[in-house]
């Protein structure tokens, strides 16, 4: 059992803890405190850079369908009816969107 009069010299009579020998303390045990932090450290990045990633994604992009352009397809039609480009085939039309995306999506303006 431990003795009590180390735990009395650290508290006063209103319960409070005399931070000059609690630092006092902490600061013999600083050689123990600091070799458990390193090697903590070394611990974690050790698993960090051994442990298999499991939060890798990929994405594939493809060309779109002409089911999946909807009423863009409708609206393009219309315009290139009206500007005289209606011979344009819809795998034209499907790969001028794919191609308005990539660009967009490479542009600095849109990130």
């Amino acid at each position: 059992m431990r003795d009590d009069t180390t735990l009395k010299n650290n508290v006063t009579d209103d319960e409070e803890v005399n931070l000059a020998v609690l630092l006092g303390h902490l600061w013999q045990g600083r050689i123990v405190i600091a070799m458990t932090t390193i090697l903590l450290i070394v611990a974690a990045g050790a698993y960090a850079y051994s442990v298999k990633e499991q939060w890798t994604s990929r994405a594939v992009v493809e060309t779109p369908r002409l089911e999946a352009l909807g009423d863009y397809y409708k609206a393009q039609m219309d315009l290139r009816r009206i500007t005289g480009n209606a011979t344009e085939t819809t795998e034209e039309i499907t790969q001028d969107v794919f191609v308005e995306f990539i660009r967009q999506l490479n542009s600095l303006d849109f990130r």
